[in-house]
């Protein structure tokens, strides 16, 4: 998320809080559940049309835009797993990761949670559940040997 009070630099989940914390996390939580809300409704609405009697131009722009709430999900779920949704209260900013990345593919946050402190604490290694010599073989077979 921009403006992010979460450095890199620190352990995911350390917060390197300046400024007023209370308004960052307001701002953080109003745009998580913004999103929720408008994929809940996008969602709900799209599964009740009837898409034969939509104009053929309208439905890539719906694809589009469930597409982008999609993407918005997931890039919450993120935000959350580095403490930025709402830092001031971690109970909430991690049920918010997890509500969003079930809504995004059913994941379980926790697990999610757990690789993606991996991944910082060891980039691109052996190591990282994201860069393995498994998953890039399997991207581009032929092209590694295990």
């Amino acid at each position: 998320m921009v403006g992010s009070n979460i450095s890199f630099s620190h352990p995911v989940g350390a917060s390197t809080t300046t400024g007023s914390a209370l308004a960052k996390g307001m701002t953080g939580l109003l745009v998580a559940v913004s999103i929720i809300g408008l994929w809940a409704a996008s969602l709900m609405i799209l599964l009740h049309l009837n898409i034969t009697e939509l104009p053929g131009w309208l439905l890539p722009i719906l694809l589009l835009w469930q597409m982008f709430l999609y993407t918005g999900l997931f890039a919450t779920a993120h935000d959350a797993m580095h403490g930025s949704i709402c830092p001031q209260n971690s109970r909430l900013n991690h049920f918010i990761g997890t509500v969003t990345v079930f809504c995004y593919a059913t994941f379980l946050y926790r697990e999610l949670l757990s690789n993606h402190r991996l991944h910082h604490r060891h980039p691109a290694s052996e190591q990282d559940p994201d860069f393995t010599m498994v998953n890039i073989s399997i991207l581009h077979p032929g092209t590694f040997t295990l």
